[in-house]
């Protein structure tokens, strides 16, 4: 889970039709888990008015951009996955040539929505020639089934020259294309242990993060 100082970027869309001067009102609704042994939920409402001024470069917060971007998950088109319900459980088929036996471990999924996925249970996985096949607790929002692709990010750490390094993909797992994995293999995988709920926690981050962003993209203009 997320520890000590979060920092989630995004974008800050001004409008075209902005003048240097106008104040830019951004508001957040910030629902989110603070975990230990046990998660309990809060919520903020939070808010902030900035002025829209020369674009500048912050020195307090650019490095930290410039690093959390390049490290947050993102589209890979060596990933791709299906998902499809069977027996209770979730099927999620992953196949990527960075997930071939040897070369990772302790793979974990985490969807983008909450409640899709039961974040209490296990998270197991089977080993096939291809890629890997994960099975997981669904949670009450599939209680009627997968009626939409699965969404989220896949974290593993991948076998380098260095050592072991975490490293993660967005993937869409669709629901009406089956991904073929191949053969199964005789490798094994541990399940996964629960890990907190990561997205929830960093909903209160990104309205940092937009303020952040407000810093580098618009400057306040002090009044003469």
């Amino acid at each position: 889970a997320f520890e000590d100082r979060l920092l989630l970027p995004m974008a800050l869309q001004i409008p075209d039709t902005a003048q240097i001067g106008d104040q830019v009102y951004i508001e957040a609704e910030a629902l989110y888990l603070v975990c230990y042994q046990i998660c309990l939920p809060e919520s903020a409402n939070l808010y902030v008015t900035i002025e829209i001024g020369e674009p500048i470069i912050d020195a307090r917060w650019t490095a930290n951009i410039k690093r959390n971007l390049k490290n947050a998950p993102k589209q890979n088109k060596d990933f791709s996955a299906s998902a499809k319900m069977s027996a209770g459980q979730v099927l999620l088929n992953i196949k990527s040539t960075h997930l071939a036996a040897g070369k990772y471990k302790n793979p974990y999924f985490y969807p983008y929505v909450q409640d899709m996925i039961d974040a209490n249970a296990p998270q197991a996985s089977r080993q096939y020639k291809q890629g890997i096949q994960m099975v997981l607790k669904p949670d009450w929002k599939l209680e009627d089934g997968l009626t939409e692709d699965l969404m989220g990010v896949i974290a593993f750490e991948a076998k380098t020259q260095e050592g072991w390094e975490t490293q993660t993909a967005i993937v869409t797992a669709s629901i009406k294309t089956p991904i073929d994995l191949g053969a199964p293999s005789t490798a094994s995988q541990q399940p996964a242990q629960p890990r907190f709920p990561l997205f929830w926690l960093g909903l209160f981050a990104v309205f940092l993060i937009s303020i952040g962003f407000g810093v580098v993209l618009a400057k306040r203009r002090e009044k003469k």
